[in-house]
């Protein structure tokens, strides 16, 4: 019997990203350090539930970054990982991982919890400005509840009415080190970040949340054969991993004509060839990776991935 796709999702790919509108990057000479902590994350995941036509798992972390304004010392979180304890979970969400996870090396909790991780060098998680979740899904929303009352919480979709590059965003502390944007499609108000880290030389972090699961879907521009992958519901629907597959797409799009510029470098939640490249440098928190440009460290990630590519491909 032939899988129903009302939606039409199997018609659907990236479009091309050569020919969007792209805004210059503003410049300012305010500058915000990045960290990366760690969130847990997923163990002997299948591949092709990322990306299609791929073989095998891999382990893939759920990352949690700290960025810091430079100037004011004002601090942000972008997501929280997993829960440090999956017991904390509701009953349904335990479930649900059970039953998902089922023949997978399933979920990691982080070994520290992220307000520990961050007492331990110095940070009280009473002084982080706000928490901007990327989206609500349960490895992305973490110990929300081990937070003070008095910190922030960001969820999109938020006044993101200008154009920052080929993404619409908005100037989160006014003075052009972080900006807030809109990455609509895997979930509603999925929200992403672009972090000034250097001015002289010029250079960006574009942190994507879940807009991407694997690079092979955005990496410049080799890759672009590879798909979303759909598959049919219990009722015989054809479905997606995606809330909205169509702007996940344009969504993607964007991302790469972001990806596409030397000074910008595109830093997934899930991203093994990333935390590969800040784990050989010694960057993890609490060291930054500001410097990533300097060290060549896109060259790096993108060397990471073609490695795991002629593994699988």
């Amino acid at each position: 019997m032939a899988t129903a796709d009302p939606l039409g999702l199997a018609s659907l790919s990236l479009p091309q990203s050569a020919d969007l509108p792209f805004t210059a990057l503003p410049s300012s000479g305010e500058l915000a350090d990045v960290f990366i902590l760690d969130g847990g994350g997923f163990k002997s995941w299948p591949r092709n539930r990322f990306a299609d036509a791929m073989p095998g798992s891999f382990d893939f972390p759920s990352s949690v970054f700290l960025i810091k304004n430079r100037s004011t010392g004002k601090t942000l979180l972008y997501d929280l990982g997993v829960r440090s304890d999956l017991g904390k979970y509701p009953k349904p969400s335990r479930d649900y991982f059970e039953s998902a996870f089922s023949g997978f090396g399933g979920l990691m909790s982080p070994a520290v919890s992220i307000p520990d991780q961050l007492q331990a060098h110095g940070v009280e998680p009473s002084s982080i400005d706000a928490v901007v979740i990327s989206h609500t899904h349960f490895d992305h929303t973490g110990d929300l509840d081990h937070f003070p009352t008095n910190v922030g919480v960001v969820i999109g979709p938020g006044a993101l009415a200008s154009y920052v590059g080929s993404l619409r965003g908005m100037d989160w502390w006014g003075d052009g080190s972080v900006y807030i944007l809109d990455t609509p499609g895997h979930l509603p108000g999925h929200l992403g970040m672009l972090v000034r880290t250097s001015s002289t030389p010029s250079s960006f972090l574009l942190l994507v949340g879940d807009a991407s699961h694997h690079r092979a879907l955005f990496t410049c521009c080799t890759h672009t054969h590879y798909k979303i992958p759909t598959f049919p519901s219990p009722t015989g629907v054809l479905t997606s991993a995606e809330y909205n597959l169509a702007d996940t797409y344009a969504t993607l799009a964007r991302v790469q004509r972001m990806e596409r510029e030397e000074d910008v470098m595109v830093v997934m939640a899930h991203d093994p060839a990333l935390l590969k490249v800040v784990e050989r440098h010694g960057r993890m928190w609490p060291g930054n990776v500001n410097g990533w440009k300097a060290g060549g460290w896109k060259a790096e990630v993108d060397l990471e991935f073609e490695k795991d590519r002629e593994e699988w491909a």
